[in-house]
């Protein structure tokens, strides 16, 4: 192996590898906080609301939750909110698509997911909200709203709450 080869060699394997324990590690924002970039195993309780049958309190469900560096956020959900079934007839949704952005140890974000039913657009739903992020985790309160394929809102503003803990290799 010639010199100029195992110079280049010799520099790019300590960068490689310090540009992995960055990619790993919890970046510190602004202000001295962690910041919120990364992915997230999340839980979701949403408040009980009045459905169209009658008082409905679903159970807690998990989602998983990418914040990306310059700010934009996707989401995967493990169901279909129950609102979007008993109000649009939906049956499916597409990935929550945002974006985000923190100050301090504050988030603030919003993302759109479609709702179909048997692969034909019946509505979608909005998610805004604000949390906190720490060493530990993510807290977030975040409102709800449907929407028929007119833009027209229907139903009333759901209020869901989240925790959230980091996804590590």
């Amino acid at each position: 192996m010639n010199r100029a080869r195992a110079l280049i060699i010799g520099l790019a394997v300590p960068a490689l590898l310090a540009g992995t324990a960055l990619a790993v590690t919890p970046a510190i924002g602004s202000q001295g906080a962690t910041s919120a970039v990364g992915a997230w195993e999340m839980t979701f309780v949403h408040q009980p609301f009045q459905g169209p049958n009658g008082p409905v309190d679903p159970p807690p469900f998990p989602s998983l939750v990418a914040l990306n560096r310059g700010g934009t956020l996707t989401e995967s959900v493990s169901t279909l909110p129950g609102f979007a079934i008993t109000t649009l007839g939906a049956n499916d949704a597409s990935g929550g698509i945002g974006a985000w952005k923190q100050k301090g140890s504050t988030i603030t974000f919003t993302f759109k997911k479609f709702l179909t039913k048997d692969g034909i657009l019946v509505g979608w739903q909005v998610i805004t909200g604000t949390g906190t992020v720490s060493k530990s985790g993510v807290k977030q309160t975040a409102t709800a709203t449907f929407h028929k394929p007119d833009g027209t809102q229907v139903g009333p503003v759901l209020t869901v709450d989240a925790t959230g803990t980091r996804m590590t290799p």
